[in-house]
């Protein structure tokens, strides 16, 4: 049968052509622009210049991104909150364009009753300005669809939806499958670390106990997240620690956290924090170093414990400020110098009689004792090698002791002995009772 030449027919496979009509090309310079900024993110700086650089005409007092009712934002949840302000910034900016879109649209009319007073360069800024924010406003749009899709992906392939990954004319980027393979690659590497050798705790942080037991492969770290359920995890405030027995428990761990992190509305630095596991982590301050299982000094606060205790040796007579900042500097690095609570005794107390003279006024000026002294250049010439260890491993001996306003008691190694007080050894103190045991055994 020949063909029929009808019109509907051709009508009808125009409409079921789904192939995107074009139009027709626009100068290469401009496509470029407008290409590479698309779904692409603006820093916050360059936001702030462009909202502030086209404000709303003072007669569009519409064009504005809703705020929630104080009423109905009161009642809601911290995690509702976080999802609204995403949406509510992506809204903001789509406002600055609509601004900008009318300002120049405004231009175009004026120009018809005086095309002198158009100007060409500022309206072809004004646009590219505009595809920028709205480029911007895509890019936003595209993460919150992965953030929608992420809770159905298989937990190893969450990583897909980090922002590292381009989004192109595919939600999660042309490059999908060698993504996928990097992914498996690095699940693969964990995978063939020795879990068995550090089994993780199931309530509480992991303290191996000796320093790394002979075993390859030390525990992974990790900072920058919060702590939750029964993982590895350590927090304080807004700066945190997790760790993993090996590398894979620990990327297992940082994945957890961060979904959960993200799905309450908390947003990671992506800077600040730290997103791939590692065996040499600063935290609060210290060094953690799982491959000789230690715990040190960063390098600045070596070197501000330092010059502080030369400076109040240098002084012949400091306030009692100035001791008591000293003292609370030396206590706070304890976790990472391991005989520092033996050289600061002697430098407490002197502070502490200072102050009893001094009726309690830390302005007063005092004067430091030889062994304070003593205790002060252990800390300048030591500090700078000083470390603590994770463990100190199985203890070789155990003794128990206790003691009352009566007697003693003590056990060592299942023999047990004892003692009452003699009547100037009654009236010492708690502590003086409880270290006579052990002076006596």
């Amino acid at each position: 049968m020949a063909d029929v030449d009808d019109p509907l027919l051709d009508e009808i496979a125009q409409s079921l052509d789904e192939t995107e009509r074009t139009g027709d090309p626009v100068s290469d310079k401009l496509a470029l622009i407008a290409n590479k900024r698309w779904n692409h993110k603006l820093s916050d700086d360059k936001l702030k210049e462009k909202a502030e650089k086209y404000p709303r005409p003072a007669n569009c007092d519409k064009v504005v991104s809703p705020r929630v009712n104080p009423e109905i934002w009161a009642k809601l949840t911290r995690a509702v909150r976080g999802e609204d302000h995403k949406l509510f910034r992506v809204q903001t900016q789509l406002s600055t364009v609509t601004n900008l879109v009318v300002q120049a649209t405004d231009m175009l009319l004026k120009a018809k009753s005086d095309p002198k007073s158009l100007k060409i360069d500022d309206l072809v800024r004004m646009n590219t300005d505009a595809v920028a924010l709205v480029s911007h406003a895509s890019h936003e749009l595209a993460q919150k669809r992965r953030e929608i899709i992420r809770p159905h992906l298989h937990r190893d392939y969450i990583e897909l939806c980090s922002q590292e990954v381009p989004v192109t004319s595919l939600l999660f980027g042309d490059d999908l499958q060698t993504e996928l393979t990097r992914i498996r690659a690095t699940n693969k590497i964990g995978n063939t670390t020795n879990p068995s050798s550090h089994a993780p705790s199931q309530h509480r942080i992991y303290k191996p106990s000796t320093s790394n037991y002979g075993n390859k492969q030390p525990p992974f770290l990790w900072r920058g997240a919060q702590s939750y359920r029964r993982l590895e995890n350590n927090n304080r405030r807004d700066d945190s620690y997790l760790q993993g027995a090996n590398f894979n428990l620990c990327v297992k761990n940082v994945k957890d956290t961060i979904t959960l992190l993200d799905q309450v509305g908390l947003v990671i630095h992506p800077e600040k924090s730290i997103l791939y596991p590692t065996q040499k982590l600063v935290f609060l301050g210290f060094l953690l170093d799982s491959i000789k299982m230690i715990i040190s000094l960063t390098g600045e606060k070596t070197q501000k414990i330092k010059e502080a205790c030369q400076k109040l040796l240098q002084s012949p007579q400091p306030t009692i400020r100035e001791v008591a900042g000293v003292i609370g500097m030396l206590t706070a690095s304890f976790p990472g110098v391991m005989f520092g609570p033996l050289h600061y005794r002697h430098l407490d107390m002197d502070k502490t009689v200072a102050l009893k003279i001094r009726k309690g006024n830390y302005n007063k000026t005092m004067t430091l004792s030889d062994e304070a002294k003593h205790e002060l250049s252990w800390w300048v010439s030591s500090i700078e090698s000083a470390y603590n260890v994770v463990s100190h491993g199985q203890a070789d001996t155990t003794m128990t002791t206790d003691a009352s306003k009566t007697g003693w008691g003590c056990s060592l190694a299942g023999t047990p002995t004892g003692g009452s007080w003699h009547s100037g050894e009654s009236r010492n103190t708690l502590n003086g009772w409880k270290l006579k045991p052990y002076y006596s055994v």
